[in-house]
């Protein structure tokens, strides 16, 4: 099956299974008994400053990282947590939350040697499909600030921590009609393209770099089929989708923005972006409309 990307930041990667790391302490699946966000946001820094890291965050209540032996007992006093595992964890239905069974999917991906890209993707050449963001042509935007941060600069720099915004779209069939559908299956399977890719980043760099993606998951509908509409025409079901959240009555990079900035401020990151996926299955060839492309990304975010 295809999958069509747009990721407002571009990340490419190739990964295989468990190996050597550049982190202290066992690689480990950390589920909270609770879904308190602070709870979340806390248990990362008590990894953090025991001498682990944690390089995946599945909100409300998943982690993934390395856990010290001293990370480890500081966790279990607390009275959170309800598994610590650095084994493959079964999701079963009626165990977990659809969302913690997506978490519980990469996860598991660990433990197989794979690579991200599949058989039977469109092939071909993709021009200019990495372009410098258009509300950062102004200069003057880049002295704005929001808090300490500034607000056009959510993804300058591969260091630290960064919130990921990954919104799964798919059509109603009020508007275009409807051929595309996301399944379970799917969406484990463009999550799983994104963990590896990003998780490639965070074993590379280490502690020097102190990568750290912290994940928040929304599937939308809208009434365009978007598989079926030029790249030019994202527009039409991008803000239609970041309308949805909460984020309307601008350019739609702006809204973009404004919810980047959103996501790194809950999640206390240093930077943020978004990713529009939609499905392409019954598509003949994986290209948006008039092969316009297949998979995009804004320098600079959003």
């Amino acid at each position: 099956m295809f999958f069509a990307f747009i990721a407002l930041q571009a990340v490419l990667a190739t990964v295989s299974g468990q190996s050597q790391s550049l982190f202290e302490g066992r690689r480990s699946l950390i589920i909270l008994k609770s879904t308190d966000h602070n709870e979340l946001l806390k248990t990362r820094d008590i990894v953090e400053k025991s001498g682990g890291h944690i390089t995946h965050l599945f909100p409300p209540n998943i982690l993934q990282g390395y856990l010290t032996e001293k990370a480890e007992k500081e966790l279990q006093k607390t009275g959170w947590i309800k598994t610590i595992t650095d084994k493959s964890l079964p999701a079963g239905e009626k165990e977990f939350s659809s969302s913690e069974r997506l978490a519980l999917t990469t996860w598991n991906s660990t433990f197989v040697k794979t690579l991200v890209t599949r058989d039977g993707e469109p092939k071909g050449k993709q021009d200019h499909n990495t372009v410098k963001a258009p509300d950062l042509e102004n200069t003057n935007n880049k002295f704005v600030l929001r808090g300490q941060k500034n607000f056009y600069l959510t993804s300058e720099y591969m260091m630290g921590s960064i919130a990921v915004g990954i919104v799964f779209v798919e059509s109603n069939g009020q508007l275009d009609k409807k051929t595309e559908t996301w399944t379970d299956e799917d969406k484990e399977d463009a999550l799983n393209q994104i963990y590896k890719g990003l998780d490639w980043w965070a074993e590379i760099g280490g502690y020097k770099a102190g990568l750290s993606w912290t994940y928040e998951i929304q599937s939308l509908k809208t009434p365009y089929e978007p598989i079926h509409r030029t790249k030019d025409e994202s527009i039409l079901w991008i803000k239609d989708c970041i309308g949805q959240l909460g984020y309307k009555n601008d350019e739609d990079y702006t809204l973009n923005r404004e919810y980047a900035n959103d996501l790194r401020d809950k999640y206390q990151t240093d930077w943020a972006y978004v990713i529009y996926i939609v499905p392409a299955t019954n598509d003949d060839d994986g290209y948006f409309a008039d092969k316009s492309g297949i998979a995009w990304a804004y320098l600079g975010g959003p």
